[in-house]
């Protein structure tokens, strides 16, 4: 019989969680230096491939939607081992793509994989934790939220310019891969779950509408809509107004680009002072 996992003390399920989150700014951010090299592989337009940004954003909201209200019900453990699969899946057919339109159909995928998965972090730890534990917990998560993108396009840099743009995505399957047998082998599995019936979906759709009709909730995420799509506006283009309009190359990109991610979290803490 299968060895059930063995449930982590603090520390190793917060470096565990930290591998977890990384997933996404890595999934985002290590391409962004060969959007241009992936523009001429494919003979596409690079406003094209920046697309796939843009793609990537819808399936993380759909799979975090999905994943979730599914995490609720099976459990948190067996959602990110299901969304890390299908995350898996996607990369592999990414390091085989011919056209614009499979790069973004697959990015489509990819994402909605990396949203079921992603989307249990903060219910791990609110399931796990309390107090002043939890907020050391969540310290964790938010600064490798700001690391995570200022390795990401230097890492991404190496790896073109080793086996060029395909090898980006053989790294995000690989790393995928070891935090999928990470999370297998040490993430407790849920005492108790509930079966999926018609009844389920209903309670769901009940708790989205509790939120949808609380004013105040919806000020906030309109305003949270609205800072994460600058963001996004700025990763899209980033590459094609450095690498295109000034001419750097994807390493000084990279560099660039944590400069970048700097400023932006400076910003972030003397907003937070004030």
């Amino acid at each position: 019989m299968p060895r059930t996992p063995t449930a982590l003390g603090d520390r190793q399920m917060a470096v565990l969680l930290a591998l977890l989150v990384a997933l996404m700014p890595f999934s985002i951010d290590a391409y962004l230096p060969a959007i241009p090299s992936m523009a001429q592989s494919l003979g596409a337009d690079i406003h094209r491939i920046e697309q796939s940004l843009s793609t990537f954003l819808f399936g993380v909201a759909a799979g975090q939607i999905v994943g979730g209200s599914l995490s609720d019900i099976k459990g948190r453990r067996i959602i990110a081992l299901v969304g890390l699969l299908v995350y898996i899946a996607s990369v592999a057919g990414l390091t085989a793509i011919q056209t614009a339109e499979q790069l973004l159909l697959l990015r489509l995928i990819q994402a909605f994989g990396a949203g079921m998965t992603v989307v249990v972090v903060g219910a791990i730890v609110r399931d796990n934790y309390e107090g002043r534990k939890a907020a050391q917990m969540f310290a964790l998560i938010g600064i490798i939220m700001m690391a995570a993108p200022l390795v990401a396009p230097m890492l991404g840099a190496a790896l073109e310019s080793i086996g060029g743009w395909r090898a980006i995505f053989v790294f995000l399957g690989a790393y995928a891969a070891v935090v999928w047998g990470l999370l297998y082998r040490f993430l407790a599995k849920p005492a108790h779950t509930e079966p999926i019936d018609r009844h389920i979906f209903g309670v769901v759709a009940g708790r989205y509408k509790r939120v949808l009709s609380n004013t105040p909730a919806l000020g906030y995420l309109f305003f949270q809509a609205f800072s994460f799509s600058s963001m996004f506006a700025f990763l899209t283009e980033s590459s094609f107004v450095y690498m295109k309009l000034y001419g750097i190359s994807a390493h000084a990109y990279a560099w660039v680009f944590g400069m970048n991610i700097i400023t932006m979290a400076t910003f972030n803490r003397i907003t937070a002072w004030r």
